[in-house]
């Protein structure tokens, strides 16, 4: 399923194998910032990008990027997360 918009609100359909998530790196510095959710084709969930290895977003069709200043708000995203997934299994989602 795409990354797609819809009534002005992007929507990240995971569980298809097409949204590949990097990791993101100052140029300059090297230092992690972020993730990005990046439009590919379809391959198995997990499965690493490796064509990707150096290549910059601007060569990317890169839709999404979450930026993190603090630690403290990505623990906030983390936490979510983990109450997510703790919801989806106890409703039966598949692994």
């Amino acid at each position: 399923m795409p990354i797609k918009t819809d009534n002005n609100i992007k929507y990240l359909q995971f569980g298809y194998g097409d949204i590949f998530v990097a990791e993101l790196k100052d140029d300059s510095s090297k230092l992690t910032y972020g993730a990005a959710f990046i439009q590919s084709e379809p391959r198995e969930i997990s499965e690493e990008w490796k064509e990707v290895v150096g290549t910059s977003l601007d060569n990317l069709d890169t839709h999404v990027i979450m930026r993190f200043d603090r630690i403290a708000s990505l623990d906030v995203v983390i936490e979510i997360l983990k109450e997510i997934k703790e919801e989806m299994i106890e409703q039966g989602f598949d692994y």
